[in-house]
């Protein structure tokens, strides 16, 4: 069954919840336009904490790494919210 962007978008705002603080969360006002490492400011070990909360609902796994690993730096520093809830969605099919 195809997991919908929705529950995983929720999913992944409650896992930066977790890590960032629910408040910073709900000020920041996250979506899918919402760059990861631009307006969030998630530094690489955020980063790492986030996909802990999210392993606990979705099977990651080291894919997961590497397809982040693969982006360039410019492309990476791009990366929003909803590139990864896409990239999640897809990978579960």
């Amino acid at each position: 069954m195809k997991l919908s962007q929705e529950r995983v978008l929720a999913d992944l705002v409650d896992a930066l919840g977790q890590v960032m603080g629910q408040d910073t969360i709900a000020v920041l006002r996250v979506d899918e336009r919402t760059r990861v490492f631009g307006e969030l400011e998630l530094g690489s070990i955020e980063m790492v904490q986030v996909l802990d909360v999210l392993s606990d609902r979705y099977p990651l796994g080291d894919e997961f790494l590497e397809w982040l690993a693969q982006k360039p730096a410019l492309t990476l520093a791009r990366l929003r919210v909803g590139d990864i809830v896409r990239h999640i969605v897809d990978a579960s099919d």
